[in-house]
């Protein structure tokens, strides 16, 4: 997989833009605030959908561009190869100010998705042109809360896996109508009663995100110690254990009888607290190297190698379900490398299809092999010269 072209239009500072992209090792560098996260965000939203960047979707738009109907909008549009076929992917994204979402200080932000035409759902067509983004922010997989590790291994596997995908959805909404009605509980010998119809959901689609979740575990821990060698000749030892508030039995029947004996002992903290304690939404991984948890003892830099492992792993494990390549981006994490860690990571990355870089220095990535070199300014690319 690949993009050939990407169109922007009042995308954060892009106000207009289509850029042709080859194949291969593609290096955007330029000044700090000139819109090379921007692209990349861009890219990765036809891959997700939503921005892991925007706290608010209307951060998206470019304010500046001219309002149709009292609505503002943005446009991302993609041309994507996939085994000599093309496939053309657009996402907009409306602001409308004049309709209020009800009982919320906010504005209506609504995205409509087209695939070669046809209108489809976000749901439809998540990890259809599958990319991995590895940003700086990332670093908080190793040592950020719980529910980052979480957000990771749900998006990795979503984007794989419509029936998981579907299985979250489901156990999103049972969970909001069981918080619902622990806070609302005043007839304790109702309590039962009103619980059971919420639990017995709440356990089916439970149970079915962590027999995923632990597969994909499963697989990823076989990829780090292979990546890592790929990236530092070291030859580590890596575990990576799912830490679950369930006890974890391998025959389903009994994982299923556990999480609901423990969802039953834990009813009385559940409705002191107005919330569910225990289920895959609590959950969390913990990366163990040479037997250690990273997150307690990695300095900064070790934490960006392991966080490169982690999404290095994503992508390995995207192919493998996905039955193609994603298409790597990899957003100003060059910087906070070595040298020897850099040259290997643009080595090891020269395996893929599309590799997408950004920096602001045109040097950093040193590549043994032919590459593209883009210098961005304003939103403005031009192609520049790069000698081996």
């Amino acid at each position: 997989m690949w993009i050939s072209n990407i169109q922007l239009d009042g995308f954060r500072n892009y106000k207009e833009l289509s850029l042709d992209l080859s194949q291969g090792l593609v290096f955007i560098h330029g000044n700090n605030g000139q819109g090379k996260s921007n692209l990349l965000e861009a890219i990765h939203l036809l891959s997700i959908f939503k921005s892991l960047r925007a706290s608010r979707e209307v951060e998206l738009i470019n304010l500046d561009m001219p309002r149709t109907n009292n609505a503002s909008y943005a446009l991302i549009s993609a041309d994507a190869n996939r085994d000599n076929t093309l496939i053309n992917i657009k996402l907009m994204i409306e602001n409308h100010p004049s309709e209020p979402v009800p009982n919320e200080n906010k504005t209506l932000v609504k995205k409509k998705i087209r695939v070669n035409g046809t209108p489809k759902r976000a749901s439809e067509v998540l990890g259809l042109i599958p990319s991995i983004l590895v940003s700086p922010d990332d670093i908080q997989l190793i040592n950020g809360s719980p529910s980052l590790r979480r957000r990771f291994l749900d998006l990795m596997i979503s984007q794989v896996d419509r029936r998981y995908l579907d299985d979250l959805r489901r156990y999103l909404k049972v969970l909001f109508h069981r918080n619902s009605l622990l806070k609302s509980l005043n007839n304790q010998s109702s309590l039962n009663e009103q619980l059971t119809p919420w639990d017995t959901q709440l356990v089916k689609t439970g149970v079915n995100l962590l027999t995923s979740r632990i597969r994909a575990i499963s697989f990823l821990q076989d990829s780090l110690k292979t990546i890592f060698k790929s990236l530092t000749n070291e030859t580590d030892d890596f575990a990576l254990d799912y830490i679950s508030t369930v006890p974890m039995l391998k025959e389903e029947s009994a994982l299923e009888s556990s999480f609901l004996e423990k969802l039953l002992a834990n009813q009385s903290k559940d409705i002191a607290l107005g919330s569910t304690s225990v289920g895959p939404h609590r959950d969390d991984i913990c990366l163990r190297q040479n037997g250690r948890n990273v997150a307690t003892y990695a300095s900064r830099g070790q934490a960006r190698i392991l966080t490169l492992l982690m999404k290095l792993g994503q992508a390995i494990y995207t192919e493998h379900c996905h039955g193609e390549q994603p298409v790597l981006l990899l957003d100003d994490v060059l910087a906070e490398l070595d040298d020897y860690s850099r040259t290997r990571l643009v080595e090891y990355t020269g395996q893929y299809q599309q590799v997408i870089i950004t920096s602001t220095n045109m040097n950093i990535a040193k590549p043994k092999h032919q590459a593209i070199f883009l210098y961005v300014e304003d939103g403005n690319f031009s192609e520049t010269p790069y000698v081996l």
